[in-house]
């Protein structure tokens, strides 16, 4: 990045508080921004912390801040805009690209003669991509990246080192795949078979990823055993996710760290799974569930609540629950008393 304030607060049709000549170069926190770089002040969740906050901003070496609301106490130059951390994004989007060492289709390569390039596509060293594949234009292939055959990649694409895309596996644009994921792989399925113990079941489907996925590393998206598995429009994926074959997640969803969701199962739109929870099979979460973190689903969930717990049921039931469980030794102690009160008066 190499800007004015006065250049950044008309870029973000914001109002300017102090010289309009600084110039600006990178993004810090406000603990470790420079005369140089750009920081920001914007509302904590829980109120008590704003103090805090705010004497950390006091304190801060940052060229210029980025703050919702004008505040007289703070020094440096201010850039009042609505949402800060919505214009931090934006910012960081528009100037700051990711280094790489390569340029076009990289020599060391494997590019099969039937896969179709768009244009200005970069091929990292090492990747393979396979017999009539479809890469869009302006798509970031990293090296050791491998698509096998009839992979199908929009346009604007950033697929990161040591990912595999599996045979069939269609991606829309503007889709992340971050290192060492694996989309199409297949899915658990076996039969008992006397002889074998377990004979494995064919998976013939694939895997569709929508406009604006993001699929976090070591996750893997397993293809459908017939039909697809299939990841709507902005669903984003945590690193170290499993998702089963033949799921559905609806546009704008979010699945977090070390979620494993289990075959066939549906979920909703702008559904949230927390870290470390498990879905069920077949299990239906409709649009706008909250899956608490570490929390077990399994069977149908409406709409718009929260669930959590080992078994998931209604969050405020949990809650309940959990306060009533901490209480159990001194309502055991209690009904002990009663107890020998009890025996006591049958004499």
């Amino acid at each position: 990045m190499n800007i004015t304030s006065g250049e950044l607060a008309a870029v973000l049709g914001a109002e300017l508080h102090g010289d309009k000549t600084v110039k600006l170069s990178n993004i810090k926190p406000l603990e470790s921004a420079k005369a140089t770089d750009i920081s920001f002040l914007t509302a904590p969740r829980e109120r008590d912390k704003w103090g805090a906050l705010l004497e950390l901003a006091k304190q801060s070496k940052a060229g210029a801040l980025l703050v919702p609301e004008f505040q007289s106490e703070i020094d440096n130059i201010q850039i009042v805009t609505p949402d800060p951390m919505k214009a931090i994004i934006m910012l960081a989007s528009k100037f700051y690209q990711a280094p790489r060492d390569f340029q076009g289709v990289d020599e060391r390569a494997i590019v099969h003669p039937s896969a179709e390039i768009g244009q200005n596509v970069s091929i990292g060293p090492g990747a393979v991509i396979g017999a009539n594949s479809k890469i869009g234009d302006n798509t970031v292939i990293h090296p050791n990246v491998v698509l096998y055959p009839n992979v199908s990649i929009g346009k604007a694409c950033l697929v990161h080192a040591g990912a595999v895309l599996r045979e069939f596996v269609t991606l829309g644009d503007d889709c992340l795949i971050q290192p060492n994921a694996v989309v199409g792989s297949d899915g658990f399925g076996y039969v008992p078979d006397p002889q074998l113990g377990h004979r494995r079941i064919p998976h013939i489907g694939t895997v569709e990823l929508s406009d604006g996925v993001d699929i976090g590393a070591n996750s893997a998206i397993d293809r459908g055993t017939l039909g697809k598995t299939v990841l709507g429009r902005s669903v984003k994926v945590d690193n170290l996710v499993q998702i089963g074959h033949n799921v559905k997640i609806g546009e704008k969803s979010l699945v977090c760290g070390h979620v494993g969701i289990a075959g066939s199962a549906s979920i909703g739109k702008n559904v949230v799974i927390g870290g470390k929870s498990g879905v069920g099979d077949h299990s239906v979460l409709e649009d706008g569930l909250r899956v608490a973190g570490n929390s077990g689903v399994q069977g149908h969930y409406t709409g718009n609540q929260d669930v959590a717990g080992e078994r998931a049921f209604p969050a405020k039931d949990w809650l309940r629950s959990v306060m009533a469980f901490r209480k159990l030794p001194e309502l055991f102690k209690r009904v002990r008393v009663i107890e020998k009160h009890l025996e006591s008066t049958k004499d």
